[in-house]
């Protein structure tokens, strides 16, 4: 268990569960709507992966955690100077494949 008390399985279905998110909100019009509720959706589900035991994080951000776990600060403390198009270009590159790493894990 994590120290949220929830199983890595629990932890992985979490961050799938906002990243899904992630991807949808790709179709919104391009208003400031859309870049929040990506950086919402994707810091939560980097604290959830946050709370996976390290060697199934790893596997998971495929040696990118630092980089990941950085935006993720970004977002959290300085949110107001996120950039929208860093953003979309995350969503639109790398979720996709963080959706199907996690999928992997439950396997």
């Amino acid at each position: 268990m994590s120290p949220t008390g929830r199983t890595p399985a629990e932890n992985v279905e979490e961050a799938r569960y906002h990243l899904q998110f992630v991807v949808t909100y790709l179709d919104e019009p391009a208003t400031q709507v859309a870049p929040d509720a990506i950086a919402m959706r994707l810091s939560a589900a980097l604290e959830a992966i946050s709370a996976l035991p390290v060697e199934m994080r790893d596997r998971v951000c495929m040696g990118e955690w630092k980089e990941m776990w950085g935006m993720r600060n970004r977002i959290a403390h300085g949110y107001a100077l996120t950039d929208g198009r860093l953003l979309r270009t995350t969503a639109e590159r790398d979720v996709p494949t963080l959706l199907t790493r996690l999928a992997a894990e439950l396997t």
